[in-house]
């Protein structure tokens, strides 16, 4: 019992020796810090750039060299901030930044006291390269250009789209350098497969973005697709063949007089499709030499058929008087 107790002072005095070695190596941390912060630095930063108060219709274009080497000189615990992330300059366009036909100038000369004014009192400026910072601008324009919809869709056998897809929006407006917009036609949209499609389609895509989209605001980056899927079948209809062209005076007669038309629509619309709503022609000025027989061609269809086809390629005739 006694050695027990022996023990248990002999840690508690052991980790109390620990936690007062920690604390005083934790205060000269803290003064080693404090003395380095307080001592006076020269040193150079690259700082970034950024045109304030820049009218609407002028844009700035991406550019090399559009960066400022600046020296500065002050108290370590003020110059500490500029260690971190990526340090940047405001350019006051009314104020520092002349304007010529194709370019934004900005001169150490003009622009040297209100870059002074940003860094305080506390902080001594010593010297800004280059002397000379040109950024190259353009003029705003605004362009709808339509979406472009990539997708694959293998649907179960005898269900089909009933009708095309909708797109909502189906197009956006692009706000940017002319330069740039003027490149711009369409925008696709991320490729999307669809397999063994039985219900209604109802999904958001995202837009492929062109290379330059860092300069442009575009109105939607993505877009609903939808689309209304319904089970289908296949019907067929005889049909008489009407023929035109036919010269005065000469009576043609068809071989077959009619023709067999087989469609494809929803099974909701199968009962609605009659026989009057196609039209099917042949055109008696393509007869030639070579070609002694009329081909029978699908004029017209209903809007509730998705396709449709005649199954006879040749129809033969006589020609009386």
């Amino acid at each position: 019992m006694v050695k027990r107790l022996k023990h248990k002072l002999g840690n508690a005095i052991k980790t109390r020796k620990l936690n007062v070695f920690l604390l005083f190596l934790l205060f000269a941390c803290f003064i080693l810090v404090l003395s380095k912060l307080t001592k006076t630095y020269t040193k150079t930063f690259a700082f970034s750039t950024e045109i304030t108060h820049l009218p609407q219709e002028l844009v700035r274009l991406q550019g090399k060299n559009q960066q400022l080497d600046i020296t500065l000189k002050a108290q370590g615990y003020n110059l500490l901030k500029y260690y971190f992330g990526s340090p940047k300059l405001e350019l006051d366009y009314k104020r520092q930044v002349k304007v010529n036909d194709s370019a934004y100038i900005w001169s150490r000369n003009a622009g040297f006291s209100e870059v002074n004014e940003q860094f305080g009192k506390s902080i001594e400026l010593l010297s800004v390269t280059p002397d000379t910072l040109f950024f190259e601008y353009d003029i705003n324009t605004v362009k709808k250009v339509p979406i472009v919809l990539n997708i694959q869709t293998e649907f179960k056998q005898g269900y089909d789209l009933l009708e095309t897809y909708s797109l909502e929006p189906d197009s956006v407006t692009i706000v940017g350098p002319k330069s740039v917009v003027e490149t711009v036609d369409f925008l696709r949209t991320d490729s999307l497969n669809l397999l063994d499609v039985e219900k209604n389609i109802s999904t958001r895509i995202g837009l492929k973005l062109p290379k330059a989209a860092s300069q442009l605001k575009i109105s939607s980056t993505q877009i609903l697709l939808q689309g209304e899927v319904e089970k289908f079948t296949e019907g067929s209809l005889t049909l008489p063949v009407m023929v035109k062209n036919v010269p005065d005076g000469l009576h043609v007669k068809l071989f077959p007089k009619t023709v067999t038309v087989t469609y494809y629509t929803s099974l909701s619309n199968y009962k609605h499709i009659e026989a009057k709503d196609f039209l099917v022609e042949c055109d008696y000025l393509s007869v030639s030499s070579n070609r002694q027989y009329l081909v029978p061609i699908l004029i017209k269809k209903p809007k509730l058929v998705k396709n449709a086809r005649i199954n006879q390629n040749r129809i033969e005739f006589v020609i009386t008087e």
